[in-house]
């Protein structure tokens, strides 16, 4: 079986990011071209279940390898609501983002530029979620300003362990990472600091209640239990976003919760120099981005990575010379980490207090 071709020369094959069911029992699978069409998957066959793209509308863009129609979820009831969700790239034509850019943005050259595009949360309800090819309605749930081209929204997702009556229910977690840059050299990646600014969403995992309506453009909820919502008031500066769950990430394009066990969560955050972390996902937690890449300090001056303090070193797991490790979607959202660092893949859990 193959997705159709999307692209053109080299690049024909379609961008595929993610394959995953609809939990509704149905037993199709649907996976996304990042080029703007969804496809459901039935005995081995494949057929687009909708055209995003042509939906979307002008300004759906996918100029670069990481933007596009990126990533979707389905609602835990889905099958009764016919509700899933979906981020993608678009032009900013003059739209007027929930989470602008409110620092200067420069490229490699010290020049100010503009930002590059938006970065949309939608949420798609079908008319019948069983059929196979989708007709419905959508609303924007948020749309995020990005500083730069690449680096843009990561994985959404609900955590397949809560259920009905749990907190956790049916409370969407979406992963956005810093922002990128235009090439900085290593002293300078996330630019703007986003990692460890508390006022943005970028470099983040944010927890919302799709249902709710108490965010500021009251198209969400913001979950009474998320980590810094007594922190949100007014009086309170720097401002903080309630809707954050964890930060200081540098670009987490997927996570997963392990179904069995504790059912711990677990965040893959694709590594800047040397380091390729998984990351326990712990609710207020700071991963280090971009004062630390995994758990080595950066020191901006000397333009290195620093081994900083031996004692708050958590090295889950390390592989000498060992190219590739293939997680299995269950346990971490099909993640495959590259090997850097004389083939060492070091993974840490430690979180780190500023």
């Amino acid at each position: 079986m193959q997705i159709p071709i999307s692209g053109a020369g080299r690049d024909r094959v379609a961008r595929l990011n993610l394959l995953t069911h609809a939990g509704d029992g149905s037993g199709r699978l649907f996976v996304n071209d990042m080029r703007g069409k969804l496809y459901v998957i039935i005995n081995n066959k494949a057929s687009v279940y909708m055209d995003f793209k042509k939906l979307v509308c002008p300004g759906f863009s996918d100029e670069t390898s990481q933007q596009g129609f990126s990533y979707f979820a389905f609602h835990p009831e889905f099958a009764k609501n016919g509700i899933f969700y979906t981020a993608h790239s678009e032009d900013k034509n003059n739209r007027i983002p929930d989470f602008p850019v409110t620092k200067t943005i420069f490229d490699s050259k010290g020049n100010i530029i503009e930002s590059s595009h938006h970065e949309v949360i939608r949420e798609w309800k079908a008319t019948n979620s069983a059929a196979n090819t989708f007709s419905g309605t959508f609303r924007e749930i948020l749309r995020i300003e990005q500083p730069y081209a690449d680096h843009n929204t990561g994985q959404l997702s609900f955590n397949p362990n809560a259920k009905p009556g749990n907190p956790d229910y049916a409370m969407l977690y979406i992963a956005l990472a810093d922002g990128g840059s235009d090439g900085f050299p290593v002293s300078d990646t996330d630019p703007l600091n986003n990692g460890q600014d508390l006022s943005t969403p970028l470099g983040k995992i944010l927890r919302i209640d799709p249902f709710g309506n108490n965010s500021t453009n009251g198209k969400y909820g913001i979950p009474k239990d998320n980590p810094f919502v007594k922190d949100i008031s007014p009086n309170i500066s720097p401002k903080k976003l309630g809707e954050i769950w964890a930060y200081g990430l540098r670009n987490p394009h997927r996570f997963s919760w392990d179904m069995g066990g504790e059912g711990k969560m677990l965040i893959v955050d694709v590594g800047q120099a040397f380091i390729e972390e998984v990351n326990l996902g712990v609710k207020g937690a700071n991963y280090g981005w971009g004062n630390r890449e995994g758990t080595w300090v950066i020191d901006k001056k000397m333009r290195i990575f620093c081994f900083h303090y031996l004692k708050m070193m958590r090295i889950m797991v390390t592989h000498i010379l060992l190219l590739n490790v293939i997680m299995t979607n269950q346990l971490i959202g099909q993640a495959i980490m590259r090997w850097r660092l004389l083939g060492v893949i070091f993974t840490g859990a430690k979180r780190f207090q500023n």
